[in-house]
């Protein structure tokens, strides 16, 4: 019987495959988060379908010949949805939205959020951007940027790479990013959502640096990062792992 304990699946996975309402019954994620799996590609993540049987293979890196890993994650949600003028043919933006969490942004930085932010960079870098760049501001820590980030195949057809640039919120991790942040000189994303302006509390800075917004956040009360004592300890709940997993999960969605 497939169990899952430490986040990763364990015990013998049955020839004929476990369904997805299993792996959620074992997960039993929360309001307002999600069954997924990941490691098939890094940080790729997969949401768990409840109504899929998924054979052995599907539950088995290709890469490390390991069961995957399951986890628990905020919904996604995308807003600043573009409306299409039927009229004109034109695209318009919907009215500001303001967020409900209230993130700042390059505010006097607690040495705690300091201290829990360089520790995620450093295990991302080490265990994900292995082969690529990863600059940080490191007297905020503010910003995060990764020099080459790799587009998933579905936006060949625009770019097979970009810088990708995160912003902490002075709250973090308490409070999570608002979006992300993507090379200015990209037209266009296969499902929309990259904007010349930011909405819901985003940091709007970086758009006057060459950036341009992607919009997915969390909602209120659905981002659960642990208490932190002792180095380590942010890897119980959600950390910067979590976001990059959102990050991957926005990017190669058709929605």
């Amino acid at each position: 019987m497939v169990k899952i304990q430490n986040g990763r699946l364990v015990g013998d996975i049955p020839d004929s495959g476990v369904f997805g309402q299993t792996l959620l019954d074992e997960l039993n994620p929360g309001h307002g988060r999600r069954g997924v799996l990941l490691g098939k590609d890094g940080v790729d993540v997969e949401a768990i379908d409840p109504r899929k049987r998924y054979s052995k293979q599907d539950l088995i890196s290709s890469r490390t010949g390991k069961p995957l890993k399951a986890s628990t994650m905020p919904d996604r949600t995308k807003g600043c949805e573009l409306r299409r003028k039927l009229t004109s043919g034109k695209f318009e933006l919907p009215p500001r939205q303001k967020g409900a969490q209230g993130q700042t942004y390059r505010g006097q930085r607690s040495d705690l959020s300091k201290r829990i932010i360089l520790e995620q960079i450093v295990d991302l870098s080490k265990h994900f951007f292995k082969s690529n760049e990863v600059e940080f501001d490191d007297d905020n820590f503010d910003l995060m940027k990764v020099s080459d980030y790799r587009l998933p195949s579905r936006w060949k057809h625009i770019a097979d790479t970009s810088p990708l640039l995160i912003s902490f919120p002075t709250e973090y991790p308490q409070l999570t990013p608002v979006g992300f942040y993507l090379n200015a000189d990209l037209p266009y994303s296969p499902n929309g959502h990259l904007y010349d302006q930011a909405y819901h509390d985003a940091d709007t800075m970086p758009m006057s640096k060459g950036w341009k917004w992607y919009c997915v956040y969390v909602l209120p009360g659905v981002w659960q990062p642990v208490r932190y004592r002792r180095e380590g300890d942010w890897k119980k709940g959600d950390s910067l792992w979590t976001y990059m997993s959102l990050v991957d999960d926005a990017l190669q969605s058709t929605d």
